[in-house]
């Protein structure tokens, strides 16, 4: 046997080992480089060592499930000819029972009574009901063997059961609702089953419910637009759009008040010089300039001595400050601030922004 070759997913390999099959990390590994093979059959053992091994691929079973309902009772599952010995026992078992006083067939010491018409069956121990013409025996020979089919006396197969007005009866003497291999008796005196007519209780609930009707009320209760106050504004709704325009009005002083409070503040800080005011301060310093410059041509330029040169300086300084007084005051409107140390920046402030919204009103 020759050197196996080396593979691409082993580690096996550089540590000089031997290639095991049956070591879990092989097929970690295979399974981490090329992924696992779906319907393949590898022998662990044998795996990838040469001339060993077999590798052969699975193919599938097809399987089909058949569902099949068994029998709800036992006794059902057990199949025979039932119907034919039944039909025999009728024969041999019409007309050959005794009556009691009352007029209704005797039972047997097994406690069954002939049938009139489809045949007995064997009820153990329930003799108090007679059985008119239903027939009470499994179809299809469903049910065990009876005495009475042995014996050939006409025993129908089954449990048993005895009608009256029209329901049969267990050995318990409950009642039997629906059980298969009921049978009834025609004209003919043949025997059928009464399973066959079937109802659609589905269907006929759909039809009842879509043909019902609402029932009406007692107390009807009256149509809104009945009422004498329909299409009429509720009387809540005047009383709130009151109460609404008293908080509007309420809110609104509040604003007002807040309003004046900053207006008092503010006019001691800044206010608006009034027209009258400005134009007496307009002309007092032009009367004042107008006195200093007549001292000023009356004094005399040959005498040219230290106090005269003093006063001259003094007004020409003053003429000079009442000159730039009116070029300040030749303006359409003068703000006037406090200028303190505590507000001063503040009032100097304001009154440029109250100057400013003068003069965008203004345009």
């Amino acid at each position: 046997m020759g050197e196996p070759t080396k593979p691409v997913y082993s580690t096996f390999f550089e540590k000089g080992k031997e290639y095991d099959g049956s070591n879990v990390r092989f097929f970690k590994q295979r399974e981490a480089v090329i992924g696992k093979n779906v319907g393949d059959s590898v022998d662990p053992q044998n795996y990838l060592k040469k001339g060993g091994g077999v590798r052969h691929v699975v193919p599938p079973v097809r399987e089909e499930k058949l569902y099949c309902k068994p029998p709800l009772v036992d006794e059902f599952r057990q199949s025979g000819n039932g119907n034919e010995n039944g039909a025999a026992g009728n024969e041999k078992s019409t007309g050959t029972g005794e009556l009691d006083e009352n007029g209704m067939p005797r039972s047997r010491n097994n406690g069954a009574r002939p049938a009139e018409g489809c045949g007995t069956h064997p009820s153990e121990g329930d003799d108090t009901r007679p059985n008119e013409g239903y027939g009470a025996g499994l179809a299809e020979g469903y049910g065990p063997r009876s005495a009475g089919e042995e014996d050939g006396e006409g025993l129908g197969r089954g449990r048993g059961t005895q009608g009256h007005d029209g329901i049969e009866y267990d050995q318990d003497g409950n009642p039997l609702y629906g059980q298969r291999g009921v049978g009834d008796a025609n004209a003919d005196g043949e025997c059928r089953d009464s399973h066959l007519a079937t109802k659609n209780f589905v269907a006929s609930n759909i039809v009842e419910t879509s043909n019902m009707v609402p029932r009406r009320r007692k107390v009807q209760v009256p149509l809104a637009t009945e009422r004498k106050s329909f299409g009429q504004a509720p009387a809540y709704l005047t009383r709130v759009k009151g109460e609404v325009a008293q908080e509007k009005a309420f809110v609104k002083s509040l604003d007002d008040a807040k309003v004046q409070h900053q207006q008092n503040v503010f006019s001691k800080y800044v206010y608006l010089l009034p027209r009258e005011e400005h134009e007496k301060l307009v002309g007092d310093l032009k009367k004042r300039r107008d006195e200093c410059l007549s001292e000023l041509q009356k004094m005399p330029f040959s005498k040219d001595i230290p106090s005269m040169r003093k006063r001259r300086a003094e007004l020409e300084r003053t003429i000079a400050d009442i000159d730039n007084a009116l070029r300040k005051l030749d303006k359409d409107a003068l703000f006037i601030y406090k200028d303190d140390p505590v507000n001063g920046q503040w009032a100097k402030e304001a009154a440029l922004k109250e100057a400013q919204k003068y003069a965008a009103e203004s345009l």
